[in-house]
């Protein structure tokens, strides 16, 4: 069951985007893991199995502030933000 899930964290330095990324990579079934969006403070991670919510909170302990904005399992998508 391929996932893509899309956190967007707090980060404001390099250093806690490389510590978010390896939080992300280190995570059971990812493939791969990008920094997005403006200021790059959105996290994708692709891959196989992902607990998004145990990686969310991974990323809240260790990084700062993170919230799940986006998740697609498959060919479904569910966003979790909706913009007005």
């Amino acid at each position: 069951m391929k996932q893509k899930v899309v956190i967007e964290v707090s980060m404001n330095h390099q250093k806690s985007r490389s510590k978010a990324m390896k939080i992300a990579v280190g995570a059971t079934g990812v493939e791969s893991a990008a920094l997005k969006g403006e200021g790059k403070n959105q996290l994708e991670v692709v891959g196989d199995g992902i607990d998004a919510v145990v990686l969310t909170t991974l990323l809240r302990k260790n990084v700062g502030f993170a919230e799940l904005v986006w998740l697609m399992v498959d060919s479904l998508d569910l966003n979790l933000i909706q913009q007005n």
